[in-house]
This record gives C-alpha cells, sequence and structure tokens, in this order.
C-alpha cells in the first residue's frame, strides 16, 4: 500500500505541534536512543484521536500496511500511535500478523515499545487463536534477542488464572540466572502478575528456585 493520506496528515499534524525543549527531555529519558516531537501523552492522544477513527473507518486500510508506514518514522510519537491503532484494530488481525509483531519487536525495539507489544499485542493474539502454535514463543525465548526473550517472559501478564504454567516457568527457568536487567525484571514482573490470582504457588515458587535478586524482590513485591 502506498502511504495513506491520513498518515501524511497524521504526521504532518504531529511535525506542527513540535516541542524542542520537552522532546529533548524526552530523549534524554530514553538514554538518547530515540528521537520525539515532545509531544506529551495527552496532546498526544488527542492530536491522534481523529487519525485514529479515519483509520479504523477505512476497510481498505490493514494493520500490517500501518506498521509499515509507522514503524520506520524517526519520532518516537508515531510508533505508540501505531501501537494504539493495531490494538484497537484487533478484529481485522489475521494469523500471520504475529511476523509484524516480531518485526517490531526487532526493529527500534526498546522497554517502551515492547512492554506494549507483548502485553497487549502479543498476549492479545495468543487469546484470540487460543489454539495456535507456541513454538513461536519457544523461539523467542531462545533467541539471542533480549527484546524477543522479555516478551516469551511477560506476554501473559494480563491472563490471570488463564496463565500457561508450563510456558511461563520454561521461559523463566531459561533467563533466571541472567545478569541483565530486562531479564530479571520481566521475571519478577510476570511472577508478581501471577501471584495476584496464585499467590501460594509464587510464593513456594521463588522460596525454592534459585533466582537472582532483582526478580525475587519484584515477585515479590506484594508479599
Amino acid at each position: 500500500m502506498k502511504e495513506s493520506p491520513i498518515i501524511s496528515n497524521l504526521i504532518s499534524t504531529f511535525e506542527a505541534h513540535r516541542n524542542p525543549t520537552y522532546a529533548a527531555k524526552m530523549k534524554a529519558y530514553m538514554k538518547g536512543r530515540y528521537d520525539f516531537y515532545g509531544i506529551n501523552q495527552p496532546l498526544r492522544k488527542t492530536l491522534a484521536k481523529p487519525f485514529l477513527k479515519q483509520l479504523l473507518d477505512n476497510p481498505d486500510i490493514r494493520p500490517s500496511d500501518v506498521i509499515h508506514a509507522l514503524w520506520e518514522q524517526p519520532h518516537r510519537e508515531l510508533l505508540y500511535v501505531c501501537l494504539e491503532y493495531v490494538a484497537l484494530a484487533h478484529k481485522r488481525w489475521t494469523p500471520d500478523i504475529l511476523e509484524d509483531f516480531e518485526y517490531m519487536l526487532t526493529h527500534h525495539a526498546w522497554w517502551d515499545t515492547v512492554d506494549l507489544i507483548a502485553s497487549n499485542l502479543v498476549g492479545m493474539y495468543f487469546k484470540k487463536w487460543y489454539d495456535a502454535d507456541y513454538q513461536r514463543i519457544g523461539v523467542w525465548n531462545n533467541s539471542d534477542n533480549l527484546w524477543l526473550n522479555r516478551t516469551a517472559i511477560i506476554f501473559q501478564l494480563k491472563y490471570k488464572d488463564k496463565t500457561n504454567l508450563e510456558i511461563l516457568f520454561a521461559t523463566i527457568e531459561t533467563h533466571r540466572q541472567s545478569k541483565e536487567f530486562f531479564h530479571q525484571k520481566a521475571i519478577g514482573w510476570a511472577l508478581r502478575e501471577l501471584a495476584k490470582t496464585k499467590p501460594q504457588l509464587v510464593f513456594d515458587y521463588v522460596q525454592y528456585t534459585e533466582l537472582m535478586p532483582l526478580s525475587k524482590r519484584e515477585a515479590l513485591k506484594h508479599f
């Protein structure tokens, strides 16, 4: 698909609302990794709302089209709009959208996008196709890519008592001795969420499993 006029107008609108002062602060918060327009979240949502409606109202536009139009944009706010659109457009997903999610997780990836993709998109994907092949999660878990690993650990954050424990504990086992902050934090986060529905299971698991200190602290935060 050629770039939609809707996308072009969205970009032009964001360009017109640049705030260099905020942009510098936002870039610094992200360790200088990415550029920003300097549009804060409330304004971003207000500006994006009519464009999201137009994209959703146009049946010829697919989520994959929007992903590939916005994900290579240099300003982070446009990636956030992309994530919001893809979640809203979940009724248009097809099973092969998992390929797009993997693309997003491995391009311009940092915690700010990865955590939303993992819990809001990948998590929703496996709820929609509950009989889908979880082999991809295993591949991500054993990948050399940190963000694929993190997604494999946390994609079930919103599953509560529907959490597939075999998958969760397998992903934790792979990375429980990792010195990587984002592995340790993900493990603690996943266990903390599971504890909301299975507190004794999590408490016992943490007591009898050799986890890194950060993972333990995060897992038991609400005990």
